[in-house]
């Protein structure tokens, strides 16, 4: 059987990385907000309308992206909270031995 190692702070600056991701990802979805408010004022007629619901799906679709990167950075951090515990309690259990 293959033994298995984590280490909790490799999960955690796993985390802190992602979450960093995020934000960028959230400072993206405000520069697209605002492009698309900025264009739908310019741009009337021909398929300005079309363009504009595109963006509209595309910046829903980053925004959940974005939110489910948050989840993920938050698993992790979990994790690493188990794993640390875990390890704990072995080191009890072996120094009651």
């Amino acid at each position: 059987m293959t033994t298995l190692h984590i280490e909790p702070e490799e999960l955690r600056e796993s985390s802190r990385r992602l979450e960093a991701v995020a934000v960028q990802l959230l400072d993206a979805e405000t520069d697209l907000r605002r492009a698309a408010a900025m264009l739908d004022m310019a741009w009337q007629g021909g398929h300005s309308e079309s363009f504009i619901n595109e963006l509209r799906a595309l910046k829903n679709t980053l925004q959940t992206r974005t939110d489910e990167l948050y989840s993920y950075t938050m698993i992790l951090l979990r994790q690493a909270d188990k794993w640390d515990e875990m390890d704990q309690s072995w080191q009890n259990l072996f120094r009651g031995s």
